[in-house]
């Protein structure tokens, strides 16, 4: 079974050690323990049930202090997948990224890389200071996956880490099949049902909630669409 490396960065307390919890154990601890060293952890994760294709993720946690960082270049090195880690309540967290991107593009090389824009803390929607826009933008401009999660709730961290490791096996030809089309995303833990509540608001759109690339980049998001019912189609067909 193939490994492959992929590392979480971000400043401290953005709850990359949450997510990786999450994923791995499926418990998530209230109280804030700080991460004093960089931390490995092995699963196994299947990508395409349909030939029962499989891959080891060897996943590392990072220290996000700033005095720190330059440990954390140590462990870059050979990674295969980089998840870039920010807490939607902390506006400082978002504006450090593109530091924590410039050590991938100098250790390894962004065009070497599979990267992901992950907004932590959805839970904590009414304390949003970055807004969903801000991410997907941001994604867009470095030609990342973006995922808004909540390591508390357990809300899109198992579609994160699956979704990631699809993209990285299209990219080095593992496999073979449109993310669109893979029946195993739940698409029904993609992003905080509170917060896109709010956008329904804003938007008066009544909406069903999928999975799909926007605006042609390799950011994902949720698409708001509003289903016409059987009397217009009928309508439309007459005519």
């Amino acid at each position: 079974m193939k490994k492959v490396k992929l590392i979480l960065i971000g400043e401290g307390k953005v709850g990359k050690t949450s997510i990786i919890k999450q994923f791995v154990d499926e418990t998530f601890l209230e109280e804030y323990i700080q991460t004093f060293s960089n931390d490995k952890f092995l699963k196994n994760i299947e990508i395409d049930d349909k030939n029962n294709t499989e891959l080891t993720l060897e996943i590392w946690d990072t220290l996000g202090q700033e005095n720190s960082r330059v440990v954390n270049k140590i462990f870059m090195k050979n990674t295969n997948i980089g998840l870039l880690v920010y807490d939607i309540t902390n506006q400082k967290s978002f504006d450090e990224l593109d530091e924590f991107l410039s050590q991938v593009d100098e250790i390894i090389g962004k065009e070497n890389i599979v990267l992901g824009v992950v907004a932590n803390k959805s839970d904590l929607y009414e304390e949003k200071v970055v807004s969903t826009e801000e991410g997907e933008e941001y994604a867009k401009k470095i030609n990342a996956l973006f995922f808004e999660t909540s390591a508390k709730d357990n809300e899109v961290i198992q579609n994160l880490f699956k979704t990631i490791s699809i993209e990285y096996a299209k990219k080095n030809n593992l496999i073979n099949i449109n993310l669109n089309d893979n029946e195993n995303l739940d698409s029904n833990n993609i992003s905080n049902k509170k917060d896109i509540s709010n956008i329904n608001e804003e938007t008066n759109i009544e909406s069903n909630n999928i999975l799909k690339p926007l605006n042609n980049s390799q950011s994902f998001s949720i698409e708001k669409s509003e289903i016409n019912n059987k009397k217009n189609e009928e309508e439309e067909r007459c005519c």
